[in-house]
């Protein structure tokens, strides 16, 4: 009986995650979301899969051994390829299943504090959050990164309250696995050491000292094994320079704005640039008040944790913006921490028996319809694919000129990414950057995306060119130099 009633239990905690999985499903019918960095992860995919190598396109420049992202995502993309036709469906079933897991998993954490109509509510929230399903809806790390977020503290929680070795080396593998697919992935092991020495601190030292070892032992190894094959092939273990450059105003406007179309589910341009801004100050100071709460209380519980990781995040990737690199603070950069807020925030409120029932019902109609218009619509208008998949530039006529191209010849582009979208890769080991023209005899492909295409300088060094084609999309040329 017991069994049936947990089995029932189980089912009903699916039944959001099966509605997002469909919803992922159809909203990448057309093709997944791409941007630059997605045709990274793919060519080096591509490359994984023919050559052994893990070779990539990226920031326009031709095939080039992959070091400035981590090769997790390409990996996780090959094997799923095993389970598709081609790279891209590989990324959207991946994707769907990694919406799926997030949701189902949710539901299995918060049971212990909330009712079954409750679970499904935080779940639907979650779910209808564009700024966290857009996430879903592109060929990015994100969406593997969260759901290995979620289960290495769930697992490393569950090691500090049960002291099981086996708790531990799960974390570890996860841990390991997440930084493989995302450089910030070290925030979690940074995570991880800090939780084991506060959680456990009613243990001896050199038992705290032993755990950590262990776990930083396991969980760096893929990212200390990554930066030294790049320091073998390019002397650059992570393709970054250290510089001081602290962030603009820029950066915290848009920290601000993103904060508040996140949790209120308007954006910018609904509210105003000023108002969005004042309302993102007030979330985020609220969220710094209630983080400070929750570190007064046990550091057993799972809300611990689930406020301690988004606290290092945020620490480490102000450090990184002010040393290394150039994150802006979006929606594609927060989401990932600010789910965990969502979830201890809900399961705090929801789960408080002296607030009134009614309130809570008030509070979660009011989100629901603010959240769920905004998707409803997104659902509705949805027919096109996202950034260089869309409509846009995925232009019939382009892509049957392109595919004239002869797969041997030398193309030199101003848009690499692009230009492998639109052949499949079929060109990728030919393709060069447009500044470097040097050969005696070459294609142009030049992408015109409301910029002039000027040929003198080609002409100026004694090349001769020869129009091959040209559309309001694009000129291709081929150019042969005077001897």
């Amino acid at each position: 009986m017991v069994i049936n009633k947990e089995l029932k239990s189980s089912l009903y905690l699916a039944i959001v995650p099966i509605l997002a999985f469909v919803a992922l499903v159809f909203t990448t019918r057309f093709f997944i979301g791409i941007s630059p960095d997605s045709i990274m992860y793919v060519s080096a995919a591509q490359s994984f899969i023919d050559t052994g190598e893990l070779r990539s396109i990226f920031d326009g420049l031709p095939l080039q051994y992959m070091t400035h992202y981590p090769p997790g995502l390409s990996l996780f993309i090959s094997f799923f390829s095993l389970f598709t036709s081609n790279l891209y469906d590989a990324a959207r079933l991946l994707n769907a299943i990694s919406i799926f897991a997030l949701l189902f998993s949710v539901g299995l954490i918060t049971r212990k504090y909330l009712s079954t109509s409750y679970i499904i509510s935080l779940q639907a929230l979650l779910m209808l959050n564009l700024s966290l399903f857009s996430i879903y809806q592109m060929l990015w790390t994100e969406p593997i990164y969260i759901i290995l977020s979620i289960f290495s503290l769930v697992t490393l929680n569950l090691f500090v309250n049960t002291k099981n070795i086996k708790y531990l080396l799960i974390t570890s593998v996860l841990l390991s696995t997440s930084v493989f697919v995302r450089y910030i992935g070290v925030s979690l092991i940074i995570t991880s050491v800090i939780y084991i020495w506060i959680a456990l601190k009613n243990e001896k030292s050199i038992e705290r000292i032993k755990y950590i070892f262990i776990l930083g032992f396991i969980s760096s190894s893929s990212f200390l094994y990554w930066t030294i094959r790049n320091y073998i092939l390019v002397a650059n273990p992570t393709d970054r320079h250290f510089s001081f450059h602290p962030m603009t105003m820029e950066y915290y406007e848009e920290w601000l704005t993103s904060t508040t179309t996140f949790f209120i589910g308007l954006t910018s341009n609904q509210l105003g640039d000023v108002l969005s801004y004042i309302i993102g100050a007030i979330i985020i100071i609220a969220l710094l008040y209630y983080s400070m709460q929750v570190f007064r209380k046990s550091s057993l519980e799972l809300n611990y944790i689930f406020i301690l990781y988004p606290t290092v995040y945020l620490a480490f990737l102000f450090i990184s913006n002010t040393f290394f690199d150039f994150t802006p603070l979006y929606y594609r950069t927060l989401s990932p921490v600010y789910i965990f807020f969502t979830i201890s925030i809900f399961t705090f409120i929801w789960g408080n028996a002296k607030l009134k029932k009614i309130l809570k019902l008030s509070l979660i109609t009011i989100f629901l319809l603010l959240y769920g218009s905004r998707f409803t619509i997104n659902l509705v208008k949805y027919n096109d694919g996202k950034g260089l998949s869309s409509k846009a530039y995925m232009i019939p006529n382009t892509i049957s000129e392109l595919e004239k191209l002869n797969s041997e010849t030398k193309v030199y582009t101003n848009e690499a990414e692009r230009l492998y979208l639109l052949t499949n890769g079929r060109l990728a080991e030919h393709l060069r950057n447009i500044q470097g023209a040097s050969e005696d005899e070459f294609i142009i492909v030049y992408f015109y995306n409301g910029r002039h295409f000027d040929s003198g300088i080609l002409s100026q060094q004694g090349y001769s060119s020869e129009l091959i084609v040209k559309t309001d999309d694009l000129i291709i040329q081929k150019y042969v130099k005077h001897h």
